[in-house]
């Protein structure tokens, strides 16, 4: 028998596979569906991990933005 924590691991790794197989919209759409099922501790801990994560990628993430808010790919 496994260790819970191998169990764990091979689940992660196949979601991880799964999510590398799907298409941008996709992937957001499963990110979305378990953003809403996270608690608050968990939101504030990835809100600080995604600040600091692209804190130096501010271009970027505004170019992507306004792609994300562009009413004419909507």
């Amino acid at each position: 028998m496994k260790p819970a924590h191998t169990y764990f691991r091979d689940q992660v790794k196949t979601l991880v596979g799964w999510f590398s197989n799907w298409n941008e919209c996709e992937q957001t759409i499963a990110l979305y569906t378990l953003l809403k099922r996270i608690s608050t501790t968990q939101a504030r801990f990835l809100s600080l991990i995604l600040q600091h994560t692209f804190r130096n990628d501010t271009r970027e993430l505004q170019l992507l933005q306004r792609q994300a808010n562009d009413k004419g790919k909507l």
